[in-house]
């Protein structure tokens, strides 16, 4: 729905975005609409793709003893909206990129079909995605804090922070990472963390599941609390 006043340069910049999206995702446009609105600009988008047969990675999978894995660096959505706000700098422009144009770990197919058992996208932030996984599986996250990946900007983030743990925990919650959490068996984490290496995307151990509900953190061995776990569906 393009806003009134919209210019002929506006449209071509979409149509090329749009298009080279279509050829790096191998993605055919099979239609489509376009209206105009006196509000802002809105696109909405309807994907079908497929899974093997039967090796679809559920959420559902994960099972006490298991260890909880994360993909890539977590933070950089939340920090990449303040710095596109104008709240923090962001020389590079890396992280205004990281929220603008994240990246899906397609490049992980086949590490996660090999080697997941359960896994979800960290969109609604670390915490909240791994619940979900452990609602879903019907055990207890744990993560331990301090060992979540963070960037080299965030990093120096939150290094300038009143408090190492409040920072992380904000950057954890924060969501829009578009990373990977999963559940992986102990005999298979070697395996998967060689296989997300080899395919440019590093993953680290963050926790584990075990017998339980819901979600627990530590930092530095203690337990700690959240006022925050991210976007809750309602």
């Amino acid at each position: 729905a393009w806003p009134r006043g919209h210019s002929a340069g506006d449209e071509e910049a979409f149509v090329r975005g749009l298009a080279e999206d279509g050829e790096a995702f191998d993605l055919p446009l099979l239609g489509g609409d376009t209206v105009f609105t006196d509000g802002p600009l809105t696109v909405s988008a309807t994907l079908f793709g497929w899974a093997p047969h039967g090796g679809m990675i559920r959420r559902s999978g994960a099972r006490p003893g298991d260890v909880l894995m994360v993909t890539g660096t977590i933070g950089d959505g939340l920090l990449g909206l303040r710095a596109a706000k104008g709240e923090i700098a962001d020389e590079d422009g890396a992280l205004a990129a990281r929220y603008r144009l994240p990246q899906p770990r397609l490049n992980l197919r086949q590490a996660l079909l090999d080697h997941a058992a359960a896994a979800a996208d960290v969109s609604d932030g670390l915490f909240a995605d791994a619940l979900h996984v452990a609602e879903a599986s019907g055990c207890e996250a744990v993560i331990e804090v301090e060992t979540i990946p963070v960037s080299p900007q965030a990093a120096g983030w939150i290094a300038r922070q009143d408090s190492d743990l409040s920072a992380r925990l904000a950057l954890a919650a924060g969501g829009d990472d578009y990373e990977l959490v999963c559940a992986v068996r102990p005999g298979k984490v070697a395996d998967f963390s060689a296989a997300c290496a080899a395919a440019g995307t590093p993953a680290a151990v963050v926790g584990r599941f075990q017998v339980g509900t819901g979600l627990r953190l530590t930092y530095e061995g203690l337990d700690c609390v959240a006022s925050d776990l991210g976007y809750r569906h309602r």
